[in-house]
């Protein structure tokens, strides 16, 4: 433990965002790109040229939430369906919700080991594809 006050407590970070070309309008629907950052994306391990085990440099937490206001006149029309993926590696869970006129997203995904085996190589690729395949999809807001 340290003897600095506060150092080993939780830090949150709250702030307002622009995210340029996370919204596209056609006619009276307005398609969503929530999570700018898609972290991990597309991170799969290429088995044909990897033969030892992967290191990484460290156990990593990240924890997103996203609030969006929903546009006066508006309604989601088609949200995503949740994910939830776990295993000795990898947690990943990103979530929708709507609450009254807000919809919100969370993505919590945590490296829980640095040294990936060789033998998990599949395991991890077929969650990061699907984790890839999740940050495709959009929320679809309607008139």
């Amino acid at each position: 433990r340290s003897e600095i006050p506060g150092i080993d407590s939780v830090l949150n970070i709250s702030y307002d965002l622009v995210h340029k070309n996370g919204v596209s309008v056609f006619g009276n629907e307005i398609y969503l790109d929530l999570d700018f950052r898609k972290e991990f994306d597309d991170f799969t391990i290429d088995t044909a040229k990897r033969i030892h085990d992967m290191q990484m440099p460290n156990k990593t937490v990240m924890d997103q939430e996203t609030e969006l206001t929903i546009p006066a006149g508006y309604k989601i029309g088609t949200l995503p369906a949740n994910l939830n993926l776990q295993n000795s590696m990898l947690d990943i869970s990103i979530t929708y919700k709507q609450s009254g006129n807000k919809l919100l997203y969370h993505k919590v995904l945590k490296i829980k080991q640095t040294l990936l085996k060789k033998e998990e190589f599949p395991l991890w690729d077929k969650q990061i594809h699907e984790l890839t395949e999740k940050y495709k999809e959009q929320v679809v807001l309607t008139k």
